[in-house]
């Protein structure tokens, strides 16, 4: 589904948004090339105004699956493995709409710099803003995410157990064989987005 907010009436929840469209498939390229390719024409119209969304849905339209990209970020060429490096201050915002045409034309990954395709939608970067709450949830499960790996590397998963216990979010650790690798794996509780509220 593609829905928007208006900025100027400064409600950011659910209940002010509209619905553009509702595609029934995939959150690739060409998926929402095909299915919403006349919307994108029609709100080309708006795009000095600006444009929100998930991250999921705006790096296909913009020129990235994000999940699968080493560089991923909207503004800067960030890569993944500088990501946990503290060093840095600030990663200036370098990129510019043309760099989703110019970059996609190039014949490697490393000079694609994240741009598989050319975007759908021309509306210049200083003006996507990106939806907050599900940005919110993408940091909060790689941090507890950290969280767990760090508990389990000193052997202390009773400890993080009795803790989610405190603020009732059912939580464990398991063995799971793992057929591929052909050995047990330690796994534990997926959370879901509700157990991720401040306590």
């Amino acid at each position: 589904m593609a829905v928007f907010n208006i900025l100027a009436e400064d409600r950011h929840s659910f209940e002010y948004q509209y619905t553009l469209a509702l595609c029934n498939g995939k959150e690739d390229y060409e998926e929402l090339k095909e299915c919403l390719g006349e919307m994108f024409k029609e709100i080309e119209a708006v795009k000095s105004e600006g444009i929100a969304g998930r991250l999921e849905v705006l790096g296909p339209c913009l020129w990235a699956e994000f999940s699968l990209l080493k560089i991923f970020c909207i503004w800067c060429f960030c890569t993944k493995d500088k990501i946990n490096d503290l060093d840095v201050e600030e990663w200036p915002s370098e990129r510019d709409l043309a760099d989703g045409d110019r970059l996609a034309k190039k014949s490697t990954t490393d000079g694609r710099k994240g741009c598989k395709q050319p975007p759908l939608l021309k509306i210049p970067f200083p003006f996507v803003v990106l939806d907050t709450l599900h940005m919110f949830l993408r940091i909060m499960v790689r941090l507890f995410h950290q969280v767990i790996e760090a508990v389990a590397n000193k052997e202390c998963e009773e400890v993080l157990t009795a803790e989610m216990a405190t603020i009732k979010v059912e939580f464990k650790f398991f063995e799971e064989f793992n057929q591929l690798a052909e050995k047990y794996e330690r796994k534990w509780t997926a959370l879901e987005a509700n157990n991720y509220k401040l306590h």
